[in-house]
Formats: C-alpha cells, sequence, structure tokens
C-alpha cells in the first residue's frame, strides 16, 4: 500500500499537472517516477520484502505498463475506495484518479461510478497512480491532497479517502447575504432584525434526520461555550412539530441561549447554502453572520467537529 495522503499546494482543475518539464526524454520521466516511488515508500531495493502497494525492481517496469510478456494475458486489478459517511466524493468536483503514462499523469475517467455504502470499486490496469481530492473552503481556495501508488498485474490497492480541512482563518469569508423572512412568536420578523448588533448562528435544522441529530448532540458537547459567548443562536425549523424532536428538545433544555424561528425553507436555503458556497441540497445548513447580515462561515450536512469549527472561527471575528 502508498504512502498516506499528503497536502498539496496547487491542483488544476480537470487535469492534474504534468510530471516533468517539457523536453525531458521518457527515460529521464521513467526514472524521476522510480525515485518519486522509492522516496514514498512504494519501491523497495532489491533484497528487501514486498509490501503490498510495493513492487520490486524487477517488477518497476511491469507495473508501469512499459515491459510485456510475450503471449501471457494482463490480469485485472482492482481499487477499492472508501469514505466516511460526512464526505462528499463526486469525481471531478472533489477527486479524480490519474495514470502516469510515461511522461505525465493523464486523469482516468470515473466519472460514471459512484460510491455505494461509502465504497467504491474500480477495475485498473497496472501503473503508477496517483489520487486527488480536494475541498473547496467558503473563501474559494481549494485544499488539495494526493496519494500515490503502484498495481502490479492482478493486485488490489485499498484508500481511505482524506479530504483536508481547513483552518478557521482559512474558512472565514465576508458574503452580504440576502434579507429572509422568519416567523418568531407568531410575528414576523426579517432576518437582518434578528442578528442586531452581535455575531448570529443561524441553524436550519431538519429534526429526526441523521445529519441533524450529529448536529444537535455536537450542541450538547459543546453547551458551556455555546452559553458563554457573546453571540445570538437561531434554530430555525420548518414548524412547530419540530419541537416534539427529543434531542431538540434536549439541546432547547440545556442551551438556553438558543432562541427558535420558524421559515419557509422551499424559499430560504438554497439561495442562502449557494451563496456561501456549500451544498444546497443538504440540511442542517450553519451559518455565522455579522451584523448586516454578513456570512462569515457556513457548513452543509454533517461535518464531524462542525460545530467546534464554527465557534472557532466565531473567536477570530
Amino acid at each position: 500500500m502508498g504512502e498516506a495522503f499528503v497536502s498539496v499546494e496547487h491542483v488544476m482543475d480537470g487535469e492534474a499537472e504534468d510530471e516533468g518539464k517539457q523536453g525531458q526524454s521518457k527515460e529521464s520521466s521513467q526514472i524521476e517516477v522510480l525515485e518519486q516511488s522509492k522516496a514514498l515508500g512504494q519501491i523497495k531495493e532489491p533484497g528487501k520484502s514486498k509490501e503490498l502497494g510495493q513492487v520490486k525492481e524487477l517488477g518497476q517496469s511491469k507495473a508501469l505498463g512499459q515491459i510485456k510478456e510475450p503471449g501471457k494475458s494482463k490480469e485485472p486489478c482492482q481499487i477499492i475506495l472508501r469514505k466516511t459517511e460526512e464526505q462528499t466524493a463526486g469525481y471531478y468536483q472533489t477527486w479524480t484518479i490519474a495514470k502516469f503514462d510515461g511522461n505525465r499523469f493523464i486523469t482516468q475517467n470515473y466519472a460514471e461510478e459512484s460510491f455505494v455504502d461509502n465504497c467504491l470499486c474500480l477495475e485498473a490496469e497496472a501503473g503508477f497512480y496517483r489520487i486527488l481530492t480536494t475541498n473547496r473552503s467558503p473563501n474559494g481556495n481549494q485544499l488539495a491532497a494526493e496519494y500515490r501508488f503502484c498495481l502490479e498485474e492482478g493486485q488490489t490497492e485499498e484508500v481511505q479517502m482524506h479530504f483536508r480541512k481547513g483552518s478557521p482563518e482559512e474558512m472565514l469569508v465576508e458574503y452580504p447575504l440576502e434579507d429572509f423572512e422568519v416567523m418568531e412568536d407568531g410575528k414576523q420578523e426579517m432576518a437582518s432584525c434578528l442578528t442586531g448588533e452581535k455575531i448570529t448562528i443561524l441553524a436550519f435544522l431538519d429534526e429526526g434526520q441523521e445529519p441533524t441529530e450529529h448536529v444537535l448532540n455536537e450542541m450538547l458537547e459543546q453547551q458551556k461555550y455555546l452559553d458563554s459567548q457573546n453571540f445570538h443562536i437561531y434554530f430555525v425549523l420548518k414548524g412547530e412539530e419540530a419541537l416534539q424532536n427529543k434531542t431538540l428538545g434536549r439541546v432547547l433544555e440545556s442551551v438556553l441561549s438558543v432562541r427558535v424561528v420558524y421559515g419557509a425553507f422551499d424559499e430560504i436555503v438554497e439561495p442562502l447554502a449557494r451563496r456561501m458556497y456549500v451544498d444546497p441540497d443538504k440540511l442542517p445548513l450553519l451559518l455565522v453572520v455579522r451584523p448586516g447580515l454578513i456570512g462569515i462561515y457556513a457548513s452543509s450536512g454533517y461535518n464531524v467537529g462542525s460545530v467546534e469549527m464554527m465557534l472557532k472561527c466565531i473567536r477570530e471575528v
């Protein structure tokens, strides 16, 4: 098996960067890749034992697809990718696989493939591969990571997907949001009036659904910090029936600073999520806004530690 994902500074859309400079010979590019593989621990020196994802020097050329044995059919390879429930993995959007062709990495077309039960099995040829993952932060930066490995004929490589998470400084933005109406205590209010002169958390919840349950449980864990900070917290719900949810009820009893309002999710959520560059189809939607309804942080769906990250971002303001 190859080394763990490593952070990279730059990533190009679609195609990954070429390996080596133009004008290098094919042989020198191959040597460079072999040296990279040794540095990553994917190719051991002669005499050492072979582990998963590593090849002996005799098999290096075969792994790169440079030598074919006459009369022998190729054995298929497999790449098994695993991700966690909260990770979003859309091919060409958040990850790609590229194969080295002797001069550069060529992105493979797996656009029609998708994860099932957080697992994806891909058929591949023997060769030297690179997986790139990207996570776009709200300020527009792409946080990229890569993973390189060699496949010999008939080999299976299992990979746990990794998507980088930004620091609080990287997650902060300033996006003016369109004002919207909510109901509080039976009265129509504009969201901008709720925020006043304080930082405000707006949590659009989908009670009873697993992602919202996770976020509510994280809020219970962060109870003392949510109650001790100088900011507003509003739970935006679809209707009063949401108050029957047990986990929501526990949070309202424990985090006394939370206030409840109601809104038309079909009209409100998608424009806000798109403006903050998060997935508009996932709830809960967590927003942090400063006075004037200026969005400074957003998260949609469930991401481990999202409540803690939200609090860290507030401390940075």
